[in-house]
């Protein structure tokens, strides 16, 4: 059986990573300087984007699970006969998440360049994709 107490630790990091990645790619998506941008491959904004969805709904989907949990209103909702179907659904929810987590990671890896110097914000984009590889 799955000890729910290091499950909830492990819950717990996944959102303080994604409030990292999420405020990282939020600052970066806000200060797009547009001068810079060439220097990118041209899906770097688009995944920053991305990543700014994913990080602040994993916050809210994720958050909103561990508030439930630990103020006990969770046993309002999720009782014995459907408890499996709630497994399900946050099993699939994980499994998609952590596809999107995955390709965003991916994504900026691969659009990073090896020479920062030519781009001004290149360290907060390097932070970005390491959290987003962290919290997978």
């Amino acid at each position: 059986m799955l000890n729910f107490k290091i499950y909830l630790q492990l819950v717990i990091v996944r959102v303080v990573l994604a409030i990292i990645c999420g405020a990282t790619a939020t600052w970066l998506v806000q200060n797009d300087p547009r001068h810079y941008t060439r220097a990118y491959n041209r899906q770097v904004w688009s995944t920053l984007k991305f990543l700014t969805f994913v990080g602040w709904s994993t916050l809210i989907i994720t958050g909103t699970q561990i508030i439930l949990y630990v103020s006990n209103v969770w046993s309002l909702f999720i009782t014995d006969t459907n408890a499996g179907g709630y497994f399900i659904a946050h099993t699939i929810y994980t499994c998609i998440y952590t596809i999107f987590w995955l390709a965003i990671a991916a994504s900026l890896t691969d659009s990073l360049p090896t020479n920062c110097r030519l781009i001004s914000q290149c360290s907060p984009t390097r932070a970005a994709t390491v959290f987003s590889w962290f919290t997978l």
